[in-house]
């Protein structure tokens, strides 16, 4: 079995978004909205504790922390075929049209007239990777100057 081969991807990202359904709708009572809103919200802190680090931490050990999950990160985009807390979300609410923070965003370019497909999204998330990773770099050295 190789871990990298599509069905097996496909298999790990089912049983991981389906372990978290479970988990969140037995701490909610069996409640979508509220364990939906659970994932959100800890997906949400997560990433944005990583991006401060990443990006404001004047801390070595703190930028170097942000760094790894970072690119942890990354590379579950990379495995995962894109973010497994977005997936959960979808999941639990049982909705397809969900981009997690980013659906404010993508419903106003949308609404501009960028078609609402996979490819156009997935251009935006690798220019934003791309982004992020250059004021990573630019961190690093500055800190290691």
């Amino acid at each position: 079995m190789n871990v990298f081969d599509n069905d097996t991807r496909q298999k790990h990202t089912h049983m991981l978004t389906s372990y978290v359904e479970r988990v969140m709708l037995q701490a909610s009572n069996g409640n979508r909205s509220v364990a939906g809103w659970n994932v959100f919200v800890i997906h949400s802190i997560l990433v944005v504790l990583v991006y401060y680090l990443l990006l404001w931490t004047n801390s070595k050990k703190g930028f170097l922390i942000g760094l790894i999950v970072w690119i942890s990160f990354v590379l579950q985009h990379l495995y995962f075929d894109g973010c497994w807390g977005v997936k959960s979300e979808r999941r639990i609410w049982r909705v397809k049209d969900w981009y997690g923070p980013w659906t404010t965003l993508f419903n106003f370019l949308h609404n501009q007239g960028m078609p609402a497909t996979k490819s156009y999204h997935n251009v935006f998330f690798i220019l934003f990777t791309i982004m992020l990773g250059v004021f990573a770099v630019e961190r690093y050295i500055s800190f290691y100057r």
